[in-house]
């Protein structure tokens, strides 16, 4: 169902055009498209183990996902740098300030111990 533009936001409207020119004159992806690439690189991985693949690197598999993400990103046209800052932006404590809650919730940590 389409959404339309509501006249009482036109200056919000303006300003996140405004936003997205910048972000398209530097080739840097916007938040929603870093996830998207994550989420594509996750099932591809997910994917490789379901077709018997292990890594042969000894890359970790947090390092694995963010290489495939950016090359995903790359190959939609974003700038390398760019997508590397905003990748790294989205998946760290600096960057995201939910992070810990996530975590919480997502009792991830009970299914990992620790080296």
């Amino acid at each position: 169902m389409p959404r339309y533009p509501d006249p009482m936001k036109r200056g919000h409207h303006e300003r996140q055009r405004q936003y997205r020119l910048r972000l398209a004159a530097r080739c840097a992806p916007e938040a929603d498209s870093v996830d998207a690439a994550l989420a594509a690189t996750t099932v591809c991985y997910i994917d490789a183990i379901n077709d018997g693949y292990t890594t042969t690197s000894t890359e970790p598999t947090a390092a694995l996902l963010m290489r495939g993400a950016l090359n995903l990103l790359i190959a939609d046209g974003y700038d390398r740098v760019e997508a590397l800052a905003v990748l790294r932006r989205r998946l760290t404590r600096q960057g995201r300030r939910d992070l810990g809650h996530l975590t919480e919730r997502s009792r991830i940590r009970t299914r990992m111990r620790r080296p």
